[in-house]
């Protein structure tokens, strides 16, 4: 009957051996065969726990990623939206330099400012 620690402890002896750089010379021949495939188990195991990661790493990453492009489809939406209001708020400021009180229209808040009419006559067009 064998002892179910024998092939835990070939594979042990097969690390440090490996480690050490040194033959394993003290181990019988089913021993080391175990101990090989043990060694080839646990590396098999950890690369391909280290693929995984790297699998959801990517998926992870391609996921960020179309987060961040939304996100900046989405800034560059409002920044389309903000020059637009931008815009508007110029047209509106053009089309009504007679009056005395004006309202720019922001999404954010109202601007209200007194004009005086002598600042409004200072462009060129104006003194010729």
């Amino acid at each position: 009957m064998m002892n179910f620690h024998a092939p835990l402890n070939a594979v042990v002896v097969a690390y440090v051996s490996l480690a050490e750089s040194s033959p394993i010379d003290d181990l019988g021949p089913f021993e080391r065969i175990v101990s090989y495939i043990g060694v080839l188990a646990l590396g098999w195991f950890f690369w391909r726990r280290e693929t995984n990661r790297t699998d959801e790493t990517v998926e992870d990453l391609k996921t960020e990623n179309k987060l961040l492009r939304r996100d900046i489809k989405d800034l560059e939406n409002l920044l389309r939206r903000d020059i637009k209001d931008l815009e508007n708020d110029i047209r509106e400021l053009l089309s009504n330099r007679q009056g005395k009180r004006y309202t720019l229209r922001s999404r954010d808040r109202s601007y209200f400012e007194d004009l005086d009419e002598e600042g409004l006559d200072d462009s060129p067009e104006d003194k010729e």
